[in-house]
């Protein structure tokens, strides 16, 4: 009589499909296509965008620019830099102020202002150039008062008087410009488009229908 060998237990480790016919070898199943995911991706951070609506106000010697603010790129923008065009003068301010005040210029040129923002990358685009402007000084006004004639020079009554001219300048010697006051009953005068900080002189003459005129009044000055 045969005893039995005790074996161990088969583990089965693999199984090759066959073809039933044929008698070839056996193909095995390709394994599908791997599929990979990113999580958490982020755009990198860039230079600001250029600022929009640039304006410009002309001053003494220096004008206001504002602008809209661009898109930060993902920085927060640290400085603003405007720039004139002619001269190149520039005036730079801090990311959260959208105007500045270029000094520097010359009064009675036509400038344009260009403004660019910079963020930790760098510096962003220019923006489009402002409509232009003209730097000039401050002005300031003054009023002349008079007591008006009422004698010629010979005594006589003075019946034709129809207005007065004053005469004003910054220069006590030569008194350049003139203003014509109609009116006999006429004692005072606005003059406007004086030059802030600039002193003036004025005197003022009598005129008459018949085109005759007084001496000139004693002289003033302002301020």
């Amino acid at each position: 009589m045969r005893c039995a060998a005790r074996l161990a237990p088969i583990v089965v480790l693999a199984i090759a499909l066959q073809s039933c016919g044929g008698g070839g070898a056996g193909s095995t199943a390709s394994p599908g296509a791997a599929t990979s995911k990113v999580t958490g991706a982020t755009t990198p951070d860039s230079v600001p965008g250029a600022p929009t609506a640039v304006t410009a106000t002309g001053g003494d010697a220096s004008a206001v620019v504002s602008w809209t603010a661009p898109g930060n790129g993902g920085s927060a923008i640290t400085r603003y830099t405007v720039t004139a065009s002619p001269g190149g003068a520039t005036a730079s301010v801090g990311g959260g102020t959208t105007s500045a005040t270029v000094s520097g210029l010359v009064n009675g040129t036509s400038y344009t202002f260009t403004v660019y923002a910079t963020n930790a990358i760098g510096n962003g685009p220019s923006s489009a150039p402002s409509a232009a402007v003209t730097p000039a000084p401050a002005t300031v006004s003054a009023t002349v008062t008079w007591s008006a004639p009422t004698l010629n020079t010979d005594g006589s009554a003075l019946t034709d008087l129809s207005g007065f001219r004053i005469y004003y300048g910054t220069s006590a010697s030569s008194l350049t410009q003139s203003v014509d006051v109609a009116g006999s009953t006429a004692t005072s005068q606005l003059i406007t488009g004086l030059t802030s900080g600039a002193t003036y002189y004025f005197d003022v003459i009598a005129l008459t229908s018949a085109s005759t005129q007084s001496a000139p009044s004693n002289e003033v000055s302002a301020p």
